[in-house]
Formats: C-alpha cells, sequence, structure tokens
C-alpha cells in the first residue's frame, strides 16, 4: 500500500471514530474523503495550440471579443496578447495592448506585484457593442492612488496594504487599430484589508442579446481578502465588494460612472447595489451555459479553505454560505482538514443559503500537504465534435495535481441546492444533492502529428511535468476549450471539443481556398 493509502486509511479511521463519538457526517451528496473519483469511459484530447513569446508564462486568463473569433490572452505582468493563425493553421502571440505601461502613462501609477501571486493584470472582457463602440474592461492590482479623493471606493472596506482592486474601462479606435492610452476610466476600486483573495474574472453574458435584461451587463468576481478567512466577515458583509459577484452596466452615464439596474439589491440601504451574489471565499472562473428552456445560467467555481470545492450555480440575490458554510458544511472558526468543518444542523433550511451543485474534497498526503486545493472552472462544452462531452461543464484542481473533472450540466440543474423550511421534502440537510463527477483522462498528441500515438496522462501537472499547475482554461469563439499553465507558458487545444464543420462549411472553405485569408488575420 502507498504512503498515500495508508495515510488516507489512517485518516478514515480517525474520522470513523469521531463519527462514532460526536455523531454521522451528512449521508448525502460527496462527502469528506470522496477522493475515489471514478474515470469517465472517454478522455480529453488536447494538442500543443500557440506558447508565450520570450520565454513569458504567467497566463492569467484567455477570452475572445465579440467582432474577433481570435484567443485573447492576459499575462500577469500587464500585456494582453492576441494569437494569430495563418493558412497552414500555424500559430503565434502577438501584443495587441500593453495594459501596464498605458496605466504608467495614464495615471503615474503601476501596477501592484506585493503579492505577485495575485497582483497585476487579473482578466479582460470585451464589451458586446465592442464593433462599434470599442469598449473593453480590465481588472487589475493597482498601486493605491496618493491621494483617494475621486476615487470611486466600493463599500466599507479597510485597506491595510498599499493595492487596491481596480476595474477600469478602456477606449479601442478601430480606425488606427490601437487602444486610446489616456482612455484609462476607472470604474471602482476596492480596498483590500490583506493582499489575498483579490478581483478576479468579468464576463458578459454572451447568450445575451439587445433587449435582454442581461445584455451589456459585466458579471465581476472577487475574493474576500482574508489569507486565514476565518468566520470574521469573510463573504457576509453586505456593504463591501468582498467575496461578492457583482454585476454592472460599465457604460457612463450622465455623471454616473456605471449603473446597476436591475440587481437584486438596488432598493435595500443595508447593501451595496453593485452586489449580485454574496457569500464567496475566492470566486474565480464564471460561464454562461443555457438550460433546455433556453435560459442562461451563471456558473461560478469557489476555491474552498480547507476542505471543500465547489461549483455553484449562481441566483440573483443568493447567498453561498461563505464563511459560515464551506460546501455543505458548517465551517467552524479557525478551520482545519477533516476539523474544520461539522455536519450542517437540522435547522439548516431556516438560514437561506444555496450550495454546491457539485463539489470535491481535499486530499491530505503525509509529509507533502495537501492537493486537490484550488478548483478552476472553464464552461459547459456545447458544440464540440465528441459527443461525450456534449452538455459537460469541464472544470479542475487549479494547484498540484491538475486533475481535470466533469460533471453533466443537467445533473447540475437537477441538484437540490436549496432548502425549504415550508416543504417536507426539502427541509433538512439530508436532501441536498449534487452532480456526481467524472475524472477525465488527457490524450496528449505532443507533437502535434496525429500520425504518432498518442501520449496518456491522468493529471495535467503530469502532461506539463511540473509539481505545480497553475491551470486557467478558456473559451473560444466556437465554443472550443483551452487550457494553460503560468508554469510553462503554453495554451492547450481540447481538440474533441471544437465543433465538426459542416458540409456547407467545407465546400465553400474549399471554393475559397487560397483566396481568403481566415478572417481573424483582417482583424487588429
Amino acid at each position: 500500500m502507498s504512503s498515500n493509502h495508508w495515510g488516507r486509511g489512517l485518516a478514515a479511521s480517525v474520522i470513523s471514530f469521531a463519527i462514532a463519538c460526536i455523531g454521522q457526517f451528512p449521508a448525502y451528496g460527496q462527502d469528506l474523503l470522496n477522493d475515489n473519483i471514478p474515470f469517465a469511459a472517454y478522455n480529453l484530447k488536447l494538442r500543443p495550440y500557440v506558447t508565450m513569446p520570450n520565454g513569458q508564462r504567467n497566463i492569467i486568463s484567455m477570452t475572445t471579443r465579440p467582432d474577433d473569433d481570435r484567443l485573447y490572452v492576459t499575462t500577469q505582468e500587464g500585456k494582453i496578447f492576441a494569437v494569430e493563425e495563418n493558412a497552414q493553421g500555424q500559430t503565434q502571440l502577438v501584443e495587441w495592448f500593453n495594459m501596464r505601461a498605458a496605466v504608467q502613462a495614464a495615471t503615474g501609477r503601476d501596477l501592484n506585484y506585493q503579492n505577485f501571486a495575485h497582483g497585476g493584470l487579473r482578466n479582460v472582457s470585451f464589451h458586446p457593442e465592442f464593433a462599434t463602440n470599442g469598449k473593453f474592461y480590465t481588472s487589475a492590482m493597482e498601486n493605491r492612488p496618493a491621494n483617494t479623493a475621486g476615487h470611486n471606493y466600493l463599500g466599507n472596506s479597510v485597506s491595510n496594504v498599499a493595492a487596491d482592486s481596480a476595474v477600469v474601462e478602456w477606449t479601442y479606435n478601430h480606425q488606427t487599430g490601437q487602444v486610446v492610452t489616456n482612455s484609462y476610466r476607472e470604474l471602482f476600486r476596492v480596498n483590500m484589508p490583506v493582499y489575498d483573495h483579490p478581483v478576479k474574472q468579468m464576463k458578459f453574458n454572451k447568450h445575451a442579446v439587445p433587449g435582454d435584461e442581461d445584455y451589456g451587463k459585466l458579471y465581476i468576481t472577487h475574493g474576500d481578502a482574508s489569507v486565514q478567512s476565518a468566520t470574521a466577515g469573510g463573504g457576509q458583509n453586505r456593504n463591501d465588494a468582498l467575496g461578492k459577484v457583482l454585476r454592472i452596466d460599465p457604460l457612463q452615464a450622465g455623471n454616473q460612472r456605471y449603473t446597476t439596474p436591475g440587481n437584486p439589491f438596488n432598493n435595500d440601504p443595508s447593501t451595496l447595489d453593485e452586489i449580485y451574489a454574496l457569500g464567496f471565499r475566492n470566486p474565480h472562473n464564471l460561464a454562461f451555459a443555457k438550460d433546455a428552456t433556453n435560459q442562461s445560467k451563471l456558473i461560478v467555481v469557489d476555491i474552498g479553505r480547507d476542505n471543500m470545492e465547489e461549483v455553484n450555480l449562481i441566483e440573483a440575490g443568493g447567498n453561498y454560505g461563505w464563511s459560515n458554510r464551506e460546501g455543505t458544511f458548517v465551517h467552524l472558526p479557525g478551520g482545519g482538514y477533516i476539523n474544520g468543518v461539522a455536519p450542517l444542523p437540522a435547522n439548516e433550511a431556516s438560514l437561506g443559503y444555496i450550495y454546491p451543485a457539485a463539489q470535491f474534497d481535499h486530499d491530505a498526503i503525509t509529509g507533502q500537504g495537501f492537493v486537490g486545493v484550488a478548483v478552476a472552472g472553464s464552461h459547459v462544452i456545447a458544440n464540440g465534435s465528441d459527443p461525450n462531452l456534449q452538455g459537460q461543464y469541464i472544470f479542475g484542481d487549479f494547484g498540484q495535481t491538475g486533475k481535470i473533472y466533469t460533471a453533466k450540466f443537467d445533473d447540475m440543474l437537477d441538484a437540490v441546492t436549496k432548502l425549504d423550511p415550508l416543504d417536507p421534502t426539502r427541509d433538512h440537510p439530508s436532501e441536498l444533492t449534487q452532480a456526481p463527477i467524472s475524472q477525465l483522462r488527457l490524450e496528449f498528441d505532443h507533437d502535434n502529428n496525429p500520425l504518432t500515438p498518442a501520449l496518456l496522462h491522468d493529471t495535467f501537472t503530469s502532461l506539463i511535468g511540473n509539481s505545480r499547475t497553475d491551470l486557467r482554461f478558456g473559451e473560444g469563439d466556437a465554443g472550443e476549450l483551452y487550457l494553460s499553465s503560468k508554469r510553462n507558458g503554453t495554451i492547450y487545444l481540447a481538440t474533441n471539443t471544437v465543433p465538426e464543420p459542416s458540409a456547407l462549411a467545407l465546400v465553400a472553405f474549399a471554393l475559397c481556398a487560397g483566396t481568403v485569408a481566415r478572417k481573424s488575420w483582417l482583424k487588429k
């Protein structure tokens, strides 16, 4: 028996003894010690897509813009790159915007790297009307202004570090093909009590069209800014942006920097208007997917503390429990692996929390610390060439293992994530459920040659040959899935998530081959 299994067996024995003494852990969902997650009967097929130039590695996010099918890549150092692909399929990353230099030129300040793991540029998101208005938005850690007067700080969080989370609007000039450097327009800043879990990803709902309530609304995730993440504060304070999902219409309206139409707390004086949902620890990735009724649903993953990783379906005004809850458990003051959580109480239904639609626990390896400690999320595969992946939500472990997981989106929608004290079938914690999850093996076409055998890997860590992944996911213009790691600066394409071209498209391509370049060539 390996040391890992020996240690796990000992931990299980300790837990069994503790349960006998203090009562039974919940029998619902996937509780602690659920590390025997089965492999799916199909694999995720990957090939190298593009590598960062000049040895750069710190990829933070990958996205697209509405008028362009290229992939845009943000780096922690403050640069945004576009992937250029020629007719032969060869790719390279070309610098599109040096955001850090633009911040310095426009404000005299710099991005902040006091905590490099969380510093610098975090994300870019393009307005749905970018083709006409040229507006896009960045989230970053900036040095605090010497004089904070005139800056829009959200809420009453206290600042104990020299950095702020900052969300900024920029304007791109389509005629010159350049970002207007002095177009820097600050939307808001957030005080950081501790330099940890700052502003994260931002995204517009790709399914919303003009006339929809959600059209043009920018969703923003912000961590709880607490290294220890104990029960004091966390995501429950309603008058700060910490541990929240925010939503704004970012376009300037008269003398208002932005507006918050339709937000759930607009008429609540005790709660920030910008808050869309609360009770998060370190929410990262956002994804939008349509259900069977064609309604768009928002998925947000939340990194846990010591025990549970969460995949959440977000509802307007929902409270997702942190720091009073960690997954489907009570989070105890001080935390700790296994003994830092307790079963949900019998009266849990009266508290109004929303619980994960899928979750997985942490594993402890003797002498090596924890693995499975931070969830990274992607999106629901909707048009891929592999029918096994259709309707699957892909996510993984950000840290040491790089395990890649999948859950059926329909199973997530069917999960019981809320309790109701007035409904006898939903009034007890034992009635909560989560979507089953499976692990995906990685079938790696390491040399981009379909004639040579692919290499099979159980984890992304194994694939990149590093002890840590810093895993990131990206969604392409056609819904394809990209994976990257800060450790090697390479972006990988999941080839069985790329839609199959239709017969008509193949004919059109054949007719136009050699005369019409791929549209991304023509766009700057």
